[in-house]
């Protein structure tokens, strides 16, 4: 396999390795991956069978893959930046953020569905 075909295989592969997901329904752990990168891209790389020494999982997880916004590589986008930015968006929209889960927790009375939704995401 070329480099950036291995690269490309490795990268799709971390919503599906069982480095990134959490529980039995195995729901993508997004924030748990960037935590620490090097052992979710070894674990994308065993499942998929590319070799893969300690140094080079170092040497990805250093690159400007994980400190460049992937939509425009000229804009520097960290995991601290996006903790941060998630954390002042939560904090600006805390009252939107609130009145749309009560809505929804008020829905989920009528909906058997949309309650087992909410129960499954373990967050509200």
């Amino acid at each position: 396999m070329r480099p950036r075909a291995s690269l490309a295989a490795l990268l799709l592969t971390l919503v599906v390795s069982p480095w990134s997901v959490t529980g039995q329904d195995r729901r993508p752990d997004f924030d748990r991956m960037l935590q620490e990168p090097e052992n979710a891209f070894g674990s994308s790389a065993e499942l998929l069978g590319i070799p893969a020494s300690v140094d080079q999982l170092n040497a990805l997880a250093n690159s400007s893959l994980m400190t460049r916004y992937s939509k425009a590589v000229e804009y520097e986008y960290s995991p601290a930046l996006r903790r941060d930015l998630i954390a002042d968006a939560t904090r600006s929209h805390r009252s939107d953020i609130d009145d749309a889960l009560a809505m929804l927790n008020r829905s989920a009375e009528r909906s058997p569905s949309l309650a087992r939704a909410i129960e499954r995401a373990g967050e509200l």
